[in-house]
């Protein structure tokens, strides 16, 4: 623990502080990321996946990361990506932008499902998510437990169910989402690694 941390200045040259200031942290590390996805008319909708083993049980896994850094300066544009289970999913990168210090990765296509990927940007900083189709309540499984949960939350829009219980991202959590899961269960991902 430091204290007075000040950025760029001792006892954190060439690196910058947390929000409380007694941390010292790489200028490009990770501190964030959210999954982010269209449903309908509740609209955009990002799910928090945190940087470790974080969980996106939507349909189509994860075609958009914003991954939050310390600092995005450093940020060069390069992303690769390692999966558990994939050979090689980097090429399937189709764009990055910046707006302050959030990355915002797309992928075409999306993360592998069942899998664990560790996405690297240039500036070293990384985070590892995992695509669990089906798994509403992140427990780490796509079972009875998500069905039961969901509907308890029939006729929610996902902005105010959340993002994870609209399974289809129509917009809103109904017997479609389901009947849906249902036919996922069984799903799980490695963890991250």
């Amino acid at each position: 623990m430091v204290s007075d941390c000040q950025p760029g200045s001792d006892p954190c040259p060439g690196q910058s502080c947390d929000e409380e200031g007694d941390q010292c942290l790489d200028l490009c590390d990770a501190v964030g990321s959210f999954s982010c996805r269209d449903h309908a008319a509740a609209g955009r909708l990002c799910l928090d996946l945190g940087t470790n083993d974080g969980i996106e049980p939507r349909s189509g896994g994860i075609d958009e990361l914003e991954i939050d850094l310390t600092d995005a300066v450093s940020f060069g544009g390069g992303v690769s990506v390692t999966c558990v289970n994939a050979v090689d999913v980097s090429a399937g990168v189709s764009g990055t932008s910046v707006d302050g210090n959030t990355v915002t990765v797309s992928f075409s296509p999306g993360l592998p499902g069942q899998d664990a990927c560790t996405v690297e940007l240039d500036c070293g900083a990384l985070v590892c998510v995992r695509g669990v189709d089906g798994d509403l309540n992140l427990d780490g499984e796509t079972n009875t437990t998500d069905t039961s949960q969901v509907k308890l939350r029939f006729d929610q829009d996902a902005g105010t169910a959340g993002p994870q219980w609209d399974f289809d991202c129509s917009g809103v959590v109904n017997t479609t989402d389901f009947s849906q899961i249902k036919l996922r269960f069984g799903n799980a991902a490695p963890a991250c690694p």
